[in-house]
Formats: C-alpha cells, sequence, structure tokens
C-alpha cells in the first residue's frame, strides 16, 4: 500500500522548477530568472522587483555566514526557537501516541477481533483525505490561523474522548463507544487539516536559506526526540492512568495554542525577504534595490542630470570666495 504514493512523489519531484534562491547561491542567475518566472506566471514589473531583491538579500546573508550552531543560535535565536517549537508542538499534540496505540484504545472500550484492525485502517484513509484540503487551503487560511484554531480544536476533540472514554468504556452501551470512536477518527482530521502540511512548511520559511539546513536539522531533532519520549511513556501511561492520560495532551494542545497565539508571526503571502523583516533582521534598503536594478550605464550617469548638477551662481559664489 505504500509503494504508490512513493511511486506518486517520485514521479512529481521531476516537474518541480529548482528553487531560484538556491539557483542564485549557485551563481545560477539565467536559470534562477527562468525558475522564478515559471513560479510567479508573469514577468511584470514586480517580476523584476521581486527577482533583484532576491539576488541583493542572498548578497547580503552571504556576507554574515553561518559557520556553526552556535553562530546560529547567537544570530537567529528567535526564528531558530520558532521553528523548533513548531516542531515540539506537534510531537506533543499527541497524534503518534493515537495513531500507533489506537488499536489498544479501541481494545479498552470494549471493541474486540477483526473490527479493531477494520476501525485501524479506515483511521489511516482520513489523514490523506485531510491533507488534501490543507495543502488546497492553507495559502488562503494562514499558516497561524491553522495552528492556532486546529489546537483548539483537538483540545475540545480530546477533552470528549476523555469524557466519554470515562462513561461507555467497557459497557454496553454502543452509542456511547461509536462516539468515542468517531472522536478519535475526528481527532486525525483535525490534526491533518490544521498541523500536518503547515508545521513543516512554517518551520521552514521562517528561516532563511542559509541557515535553512541547520535550522531544520535543529527543529527534525527536537520533532523525534520529544516523539520517542511521549510514544515510549505512552503504554504505561495507558495501562496506569486509563483515560485521564488524555489530559496530559489537552493541556499541551492548549499550550500550543497559547504559543502560536502570543509568538508565532503570521507569514501567509510573505517573501522570504519579508519574513526577514519581520523577525528584525537586516534587510536590503530600497534604495540599492534601485541601484542594482539600473543598467551599468545608467549608474555611471545618474549624476549628469542637469537638474543635479551644481548652477553657474554657485561655480560664481565659488570663483567669488
Amino acid at each position: 500500500m505504500q509503494i504508490p504514493p512513493g511511486l506518486i512523489v517520485f514521479t512529481g519531484i521531476w516537474f518541480l522548477p529548482y528553487s531560484p534562491r538556491w539557483l542564485i547561491t549557485k551563481g545560477r542567475e539565467a536559470e534562477a530568472y527562468t525558475s522564478l518566472k515559471r513560479l510567479m506566471g508573469s514577468e511584470d514589473e514586480g517580476f523584476e522587483v521581486e527577482f533583484n531583491r532576491m539576488k541583493e538579500q542572498i548578497k547580503l546573508e552571504k556576507a554574515r555566514e553561518v559557520k556553526s550552531f552556535a553562530q546560529l543560535w547567537k544570530r537567529y535565536r528567535r526564528r531558530v526557537l520558532v521553528s523548533v517549537a513548531v516542531q515540539t508542538c506537534t510531537s506533543l499534540s499527541g497524534v503518534n501516541v493515537i495513531g500507533y496505540y489506537q488499536t489498544i484504545l479501541y481494545a479498552g472500550i470494549g471493541i474486540t477481533g477483526k473490527t479493531v484492525l477494520l476501525l485501524s485502517g479506515a483511521y489511516g484513509t482520513l489523514g490523506p483525505i485531510a491533507n488534501l484540503i490543507s495543502l488546497w487551503k492553507v495559502d488562503s487560511w494562514g499558516r497561524t490561523r491553522s495552528l492556532f484554531w486546529g489546537a483548539m480544536a483537538l483540545v475540545i476533540d480530546l477533552t470528549l474522548v476523555m469524557v466519554l472514554t470515562r462513561f461507555y468504556a467497557g459497557t454496553t452501551n454502543s452509542v456511547g463507544q461509536g462516539f468515542i470512536i468517531a472522536f478519535i477518527f475526528c481527532y486525525t482530521f483535525i490534526y491533518y487539516l490544521g498541523f500536518n502540511s503547515v508545521t513543516w512548511t512554517y518551520g521552514a520559511e521562517v528561516l532563511p536559506v542559509h541557515i535553512r539546513s541547520k535550522g531544520n536539522a535543529l527543529a527534525a531533532f527536537s520533532h523525534f526526540i520529544f516523539n520517542i519520549a511521549v510514544n515510549q511513556a505512552a503504554p504505561t501511561a495507558f495501562a496506569n492512568v486509563g483515560y485521564r492520560f488524555y489530559a496530559l495532551f489537552i493541556a499541551l494542545n492548549l499550550c500550543t495554542a497559547i504559543i502560536v497565539w502570543a509568538y508565532f508571526p503570521e507569514t501567509k503571502g510573505l517573501s522570504l525577504e519579508e519574513i526577514a523583516d519581520l523577525f528584525g533582521d537586516e534587510v536590503v534598503p530600497e534604495s540599492r534595490l534601485d541601484q542594482s536594478m539600473r543598467s551599468p550605464n545608467e549608474r555611471d550617469t545618474k549624476d549628469l542630470n542637469p537638474s543635479k548638477q551644481p548652477s553657474a551662481d554657485h561655480f560664481e559664489q565659488i570663483h567669488q570666495a
């Protein structure tokens, strides 16, 4: 079942254009120009401004190249913290705990036999559907809006799962058990709709190109460390505290919503250069962009404009002095 999605990704890669910024860093400006034109779909005045902004910003960032993680932390601390935080919050949402141990959860509420496996298979189909919707709408919804409301929806959903499990697990009330299963299914749909497509996108775009590999490495490290921690603790926790274990993820998702609301800037519709300005980093001034867009001849003769030349009266005053 995993082969067809892999083939789709492998085939699709060959149709993706190279990143214009990456091409500029490699000195392949002509290819970068073509790639950006393909991505923007036009070559109007705004296109030229955007292309020149990229070139000048990359020159500026190269002059401040980060060669170690210590420099990364010193110069881009806030950006790195946001990138790491969004991945950490993802791991602590509880998605992998519920995904990995859902068969235990179904058995705990009284479901037995092949029904457990059928439910597990049905659960796995919801993620891709929600992902497709998220990929289509994420640029209109916004990054932080998706994360905030996604986290709040998970809080509500897990609260309902916990309360219903408290009263209906192990009983003969099939309606109550059905609602528990329904809200577990809702959980994965909400997560993939609000979190999964956003976290990897947002965590990367808050980092400038020249530090992205190091910043993403730290974010991914945090993601998997916390993933391992909660997944290893889950079987023991469910065995000892049962449905109360959901309270941990309710609290963590509430914390995520607060962190997103208070500290995560919205990056929807912004270029990387505009995001740099959003974080208070040094960006290329407009005057430098104006200079870079002139032809060499225009730059050499820009001071020959008669309106900017010294007047005859000025020369006369100097002569008299």
